[in-house]
């Protein structure tokens, strides 16, 4: 029988862990185990994690001081010894069947390093929305073509408790690093994807994301700050696996995501100018340019003849004048989310 440890980092989220256990525990047909990692919470965890713990199946640590998360994920992906790993936050939770789906493509696909699918965004006291279990179907993509999507959308399409993966890859790998408190996961799936196939459950839902107000992708943090994150990811990813990948390649991923990102900053700024705004996601237009500037040579970029316009006009006249402007250069609208989103898709 296959085995699976779902490890649970949990920092203050007594409220959330028996939930979060008891889905995973659910799973039937295989051989399941938990690790919950306290990272020294001061709620009531602790009573919690030892109450789950009369569960055979059921493992807690607990660190002594706070360590932060990225020493407490690699803490639990180091310790793992069954076949197959799920990363799962103590406040997500798994959907039924979702560890049983993903390893039977594991099992099926020897070359495929890790599966994902569809992660459930719910709001925290609200009903769970209904989850889709259709895993007839997976799309297996070579990893050096799903590295290059992401590097191309500018942004991880893995939320990450929906991502079941290999545990000698996920070792070999070495876990998440540390420069990287916010986009740890997606330097993390590029490093895997860098070395095995990527497997993709387009019709099936495999996790329930929380959003709350302690969420960490919800609390304080800035734009600029998630901007720096999402460039340091790419870099970290490429400085860890571009002698593997070579110098060449290397080169030209790192074209292709700086490119991608300096493509949305700019997009970002011409919607807020149209918006009459000069601000958004605490960042104004001008950093935005100076970002973009920064990654690539601007000129190149087809959607800079729209900013350089606006720039000139100014928030006030784009926002008053925004129809004329949409006339004359394009202002990426609804069709532009539309696209921007189709392009993380795996096929």
């Amino acid at each position: 029988m296959s085995s699976v440890t779902v490890v649970v980092p949990a920092y203050n989220y007594a409220r959330y862990l028996p939930g979060c256990v008891e889905a995973a525990l659910a799973e039937e047909g295989l051989d399941v185990r938990v690790l919950v990692i306290d990272d020294c919470s001061s709620d009531d965890t602790p009573e919690v994690t030892a109450e789950l713990a009369r569960d055979p199946r059921v493992s807690c640590l607990r660190h002594e001081a706070n360590q932060g998360h990225v020493v407490t994920i690699n803490e639990g992906l180091a310790a793992v010894t069954t076949d197959y790993t799920a990363l799962v936050s103590a406040d997500d939770l798994l959907t039924p069947g979702a560890l049983g789906r993903a390893v039977r493509v594991l099992e099926e696909n020897s070359g495929v390093g890790f599966v994902y699918g569809r992660a459930l965004r719910f709001v925290s006291g609200r009903p769970l929305p209904s989850a889709r279990a259709d895993g007839s179907r997976a799309v297996v993509v070579p990893g050096g073509q799903w590295v290059e999507r992401v590097c191309r959308a500018a942004r991880s399409p893995i939320l990450s408790p929906e991502v079941v993966m290999r545990t000698s890859l996920s070792h070999e790998a070495g876990g998440y690093d540390p420069r990287l408190p916010h986009a740890g996961d997606l330097a993390m799936w590029l490093r895997l994807a860098s070395r095995a196939d990527v497997a993709w459950l387009p019709r099936a839902d495999q996790a329930f994301y929380r959003v709350h107000d302690s969420n960490m992708h919800h609390s304080v943090f800035d734009g600029r700050r998630r901007l720096d994150q999402l460039i340091a990811a790419y870099d970290v990813f490429l400085e860890k696996e571009g002698p593997r990948l070579g110098g060449r390649e290397s080169a030209r991923l790192d074209g292709l995501a700086k490119r991608a990102v300096a493509r949305w900053c700019v997009r970002k700024a011409v919607t807020a100018l149209d918006e009459g705004r000069r601000e958004v996601d605490g960042m104004t237009v001008e950093e935005l340019h100076e970002v973009a500037a920064g990654l690539t040579d601007l000129r190149r970029l087809p959607e800079y003849p729209a900013l350089r316009l606006r720039l000139r006009l100014g928030a006030r006249r784009c926002g008053r004048l925004r129809p004329l402007t949409s006339l004359l250069t394009l202002s990426y609208p609804r069709a532009w989310v539309r696209w921007h989103s189709r392009r993380l898709r795996p096929v």
